[in-house]
């Protein structure tokens, strides 16, 4: 019997108990009714105990369930300890009267390990080590791109110390590197590229949170950098926020010491980022970043514009994809008297993704003030695994 029904039994009780037309009763059979009135109202008592119980205990199974799923999800994303992605290109360059045909690696190679431990219900402890591999695949060619150890939780948040991904990039940078790999271009990564200085952060802490259950926010300090041994050389700060199911804002604020002194302020190269992307219609996504520098004599503002069209008539897993970068220096030299030249930038090119291997195809051209213009034809093929 349920709490529904007793209690309707109960209020059927009671009415007819007070009904005008109700027959007198005795002391004896009021006595009786009075005691079946009392065993009613324990068993309600005791179905609205254990129904708060079973709510409580509920909650708190579906919050544990939650977390040890949250655990597992971060165990099952490092199940396998190496991975790597290969990334190989035919490259064509022509500027003025110059051209070359070569064969390297298409943005970085890399290949590393990555592991995760349950250390509770609450926390896991995570690792990770990656290589960069450059044209040659010589491993001392491409660095250490990423090398940290944290720990991460539901409540607890993200923390890592080491060399990991900043704010800047998680938030800004990544959203228009819809090729991910670098072309040949002197300028780099358009105009995110010339901006990601502070991309990745080495010796530092990095904490990931969300406030809710929308924003995102992370910091990144650096501790005892090459520019400023003691103290704090280098901090960036970002969040991003889903202003709607399809539209969301990123940003980031950084600033970095240069100089190589104790007395240099972190406050000598400061950046600011802004970023957002939309998906107005399935199958096609927009994005727009925003970059301003300001650092000694090299102050500059940039803008890149990408945005990706899934071709399913074509093939599953085709693509077309373009962007547009352009960056503007305040000043035509540095305070070394190097000239720094404004440049517009733009790549067009189609992608073919199966499940861990990718082919593709781009043009690109970047255009200066005091240079010929610069061509780059690249067809590539990707394997991650």
């Amino acid at each position: 019997m349920n709490i529904k029904s007793i209690t309707l039994s109960l209020f059927s009780f009671i009415f007819l108990s007070i009904n005008a037309n109700a027959v007198a009763l005795d002391n004896t059979e009021l006595e009786a009714r009075i005691v079946a009135l009392e065993a009613h109202i324990v068993k309600l008592e005791a179905l609205i105990t254990q129904q708060n119980l079973g709510e409580k205990t509920a909650a708190k199974t579906v919050k544990t369930a939650a977390k040890k799923s949250s655990t597992s999800a971060a165990t099952s994303r490092f199940d396998n300890p190496l991975y790597g992605s290969l990334r190989i290109a035919v490259r064509s360059n022509s500027q003025g009267d110059d051209s070359t045909v070569g064969i390297r690696s298409a943005g970085t190679s890399r290949f590393g390990v990555k592991n995760s431990h349950a250390i509770n219900d609450e926390l896991t402890a995570i690792y990770r080590l990656e290589w960069g591999l450059k044209s040659d695949f010589n491993l001392n060619d491409g660095g250490v791109r990423l090398a940290f150890v944290g720990i991460q939780g539901e409540d607890f948040g993200d923390l890592r110390i080491g060399r990991d991904w900043s704010a800047s990039y998680d938030f800004v940078g990544s959203k228009v590197d819809i090729f991910s790999a670098t072309p040949a271009s002197t300028y780099g990564d358009f105009a995110y590229g010339d901006a990601r200085g502070h991309a990745r952060l080495g010796d530092a802490l990095h904490y990931r949170t969300k406030l809710g259950e929308k924003l995102r926010l992370q910091i990144n300090a650096q501790l005892g950098g090459d520019n400023k041994p003691d103290g704090v050389s280098a901090w960036v700060v970002g969040g991003q926020y889903p202003l709607s199911a399809n539209t969301n804002v990123g940003a980031y604020y950084s600033e970095m010491a240069q100089g190589g002194s104790d007395t240099v302020t972190i406050t000598d190269r400061e950046q600011f980022g802004l970023s957002l992307t939309l998906k107005p219609t399935p199958g096609l996504n927009l994005a727009a970043a925003y970059f301003r520098q300001d650092y000694a004599n090299e102050d500059f503002k940039a803008l890149d514009l990408a945005a990706v069209l899934s071709l399913p008539s074509f093939g599953k897993g085709v693509s077309l994809r373009g962007v547009y970068g352009t960056l503007d220096y305040d000043n035509p030299t540095n305070t070394a008297g190097d000239n720094l030249n404004d440049y517009n930038q733009w790549q067009i090119g189609l992608r073919k993704q199966l499940e861990n291997y990718r082919l593709y195809a781009w043009f690109n051209t970047t255009k200066t003030e005091t240079q010929a213009n610069k061509n780059e034809f690249t067809i590539g093929a990707r394997y991650d695994f």
